[in-house]
């Protein structure tokens, strides 16, 4: 199972299109598995300034691998705080 190949057990997910770091660090593994598995991510970091700086950066090293990226940081409260409808929707609307 491809969810199951970047940390050895079952990616958590959210709607199956979703992960959640619980952090603003992404592991090189889990960034090059999901380059490798989707063309298209959307970040979605906590509003401050670590998780806006975070998603800059995360976003750029997307980008240098080709993929499409679409960086929500900074525009949309805390991911958490959000009613999980609500975040579903904010997602989707732009996949």
């Amino acid at each position: 199972d491809k969810r199951r190949r970047a940390s050895g057990t079952a990616l958590p997910g959210l709607w199956s299109i979703a992960y959640s770091l619980l952090g603003s660090s992404l592991s090189p593994e889990l960034e090059g598995w999901l380059a490798t598995t989707y063309k298209k991510v959307v970040l979605w970091f906590d509003p401050d300034r670590t998780g806006v700086t975070k998603s800059r950066q995360v976003f750029t090293r997307f980008r240098n691998r080709g993929m499409d990226v679409v960086n929500l940081s900074g525009h949309h409260p805390e991911p958490g705080s959000v009613p999980v409808e609500e975040a579903r929707k904010i997602v989707v609307g732009v996949l």
